[in-house]
């Protein structure tokens, strides 16, 4: 048999009238983790600590992976868009 239900109040409270008499064992899993706003949106994001691994074949993975990265390529009208960016960026920043 299977319920389900919410915890409210630290109490969980089964969605639908259930018949099961005081006293009988039950196994709680939750089904979804509490929602943390925009970390939900966007799934896992990184690694945990158990999944953190910095054993060399680890490393040497990790730099593989970045070195199979390619560059990307402009078009003439993006490269000029970005160098005016950078103009306008240097115009009102502090470093230059």
């Amino acid at each position: 048999m299977s319920l389900t239900g919410h915890v409210q109040n630290g109490v969980v409270v089964f969605d639908i009238p259930n018949t099961l008499p005081d006293g009988t064992a039950v196994k709680i899993e939750a089904i979804e983790p509490p929602s943390n706003g925009v970390l939900d949106r966007l799934g896992n994001v990184g690694l945990t600590e158990e999944e953190w691994r910095d054993d060399p074949e680890s490393i040497a993975a990790w730099i593989a992976g970045v070195r199979s990265i390619e560059r990307p390529e402009y078009a003439a009208e993006e490269r000029a868009d970005m160098a005016r960016y950078r103009e306008e960026y240097r115009r009102y920043s502090c470093s230059g």
